[in-house]
């Protein structure tokens, strides 16, 4: 049956790597960024591009059955972390900065989901909602006061000029690059903790955990080239120097989303549970056990007790190695912040990326994919062609001819039911005499 639960597991996950963006069947998502902001904001940062890694989640009783499933989805989830994140970097567009973002996150949650943390990735899943969907409004604020120019080289110098957005976004930054004690933090932590503990004797799985950990100083990177390049520094553009006003109907979401974007990570508390050892502080957690009425078939111990891994502390026991994990993801944010403050955060910056040469136009072409799959798409017509042709013949057909046997059966048989009684009282009698011949040639009657 393991083997079983794998193929099926795999199967399935094929669905979640495209609903949910992960490489290689992610092309879709910095694409679907051309719709109004406020839909990207609701659908790319919160509902339909989350459907993925939540079916994981609740499913993550039957995942449990396969270690090579998950392993899977961990490496796949870390890889798409750190692959979605160098992109990035290059972007010039402040929505395709997020979009890049957003495939990237979802990539952490599915590294949790694979290291046996799915309550991380849940919790992941709820901050990123906020701290996301305030990153895509705020996006939306600045193109409407730039006249709907999304160029950041166009931009600079609106910090004083909006105020309200250029404030909640920093917040929403901040939670995003997984800066203390922002609520991006918290959940971030939570995964590579999940990872690193989980991972020692589980190849797939280090190397998920490894690429996750390097995707946190590139993220914090492109997140505040994004912010200096789009609020700080001398304006570069007659619009930028003069903007449009945002009303109070853009700037109100902005601030209730920026609050929960600081204070959303008290929900999971969990790295200071441990640490202090102060109870009742992991909401989260609770609430997926059924402690206080939650979601029936979500429970957290029981699912703990399926995961086929066991934690290894690397040093101090728990609470050590939550320090130091904690430190470590720390510690590589505020340099990406770092770096990206000393190379954009100057009143005139120059696109240092182009230093990179070839790599940049590797990376802003999206490492060539789309043409990848399209040229694939050329190629495979015949077998795509092969496969319609049986599953229209054979699969459909037999489907279909199941129903047209049905339907034709249905057809004949109605006809006795003419609603007519004097047939029915001819039917009757006829059946009554064939019953007695049956009777009486089997029962010897007329011998």
């Amino acid at each position: 049956l393991d083997t079983w639960f794998t193929i099926v597991g795999l199967l399935v996950l094929g669905g979640v790597v495209g609903k949910s963006a992960q490489f290689p069947l992610h092309t879709w998502l910095p694409d679907a960024m051309e719709g109004p902001t406020p839909v990207s904001a609701l659908i790319h940062a919160a509902t339909m591009v989350a459907a993925g890694v939540y079916l994981v989640a609740r499913m993550y009783g039957f995942y449990a059955l396969s270690p090579t499933a998950l392993a899977v989805i961990a490496f796949i989830g870390g890889f798409t972390a750190l692959f979605a994140a160098t992109m990035g970097v290059v972007k010039d567009e402040l929505k395709q900065v997020l979009a890049y973002s957003t495939i990237s996150q979802y990539g952490y949650m599915m590294l949790a989901l694979g290291a046996g943390g799915y309550v991380a990735a849940v919790f992941h899943l709820t901050t990123h909602a906020f701290f996301k969907a305030l990153l895509f409004l705020g996006a939306g604020s600045v193109i409407i006061a730039m006249h709907h120019n999304e160029d950041m080289w166009d931009m600079g110098g609106l910090k004083s000029k909006l105020p309200v957005t250029y404030y909640t976004f920093l917040a929403g930054s901040l939670a995003l690059a997984g800066i203390f004690p922002f609520a991006g933090f918290w959940s971030k932590d939570e995964i590579l903790y999940e990872a690193l503990v989980h991972a020692p004797g589980e190849p797939l799985l280090f190397g998920g955990y490894l690429m996750g950990l390097l995707a946190v100083p590139v993220t914090a990177f492109y997140t505040f080239r994004m912010v200096f390049l789009t609020f700080h520094g001398e304006p570069r553009s007659d619009t930028a120097r003069d903007p449009e006003s945002v009303r109070w109907n853009v700037k109100g979401p902005l601030t209730v989303l920026g609050s929960l974007a600081v204070v959303t990570g008290v929900i999971n508390m969990v790295p200071v549970q441990k640490v202090l050892g102060i109870e009742g502080i992991d909401v989260l957690h609770r609430w997926l056990d059924n402690e206080w009425g939650g979601i029936e078939g979500l429970s957290s111990h029981h699912y703990a007790d399926l995961g086929p891994y066991s934690s290894q502390y690397i040093v101090g026991g728990e609470v050590g190695t939550v320090l130091v994990g904690a430190a470590v993801s720390l510690g590589l944010a505020l340099t990406g912040l770092g770096l990206a403050w000393r190379l954009y955060g100057v009143p005139s910056p120059t696109e240092h990326t182009a230093k990179l040469g070839g790599i940049k136009d590797v990376l802003y072409n999206n490492y060539y994919l789309d043409e990848l799959q399209v040229w694939l798409a050329y190629r495979t017509e015949d077998v795509a062609g092969a496969a319609n042709v049986f599953d229209q013949g054979i699969v459909d057909g037999v489907v279909n001819g199941v129903s047209s046997v049905s339907l034709f059966g249905g057809n004949r048989i109605r006809r006795l039911q003419s609603g007519v009684v004097s047939q029915y009282a001819a039917l009757l009698t006829l059946g009554l005499v064939a019953l007695v011949l049956v009777l009486g040639v089997t029962g010897g009657w007329f011998l």
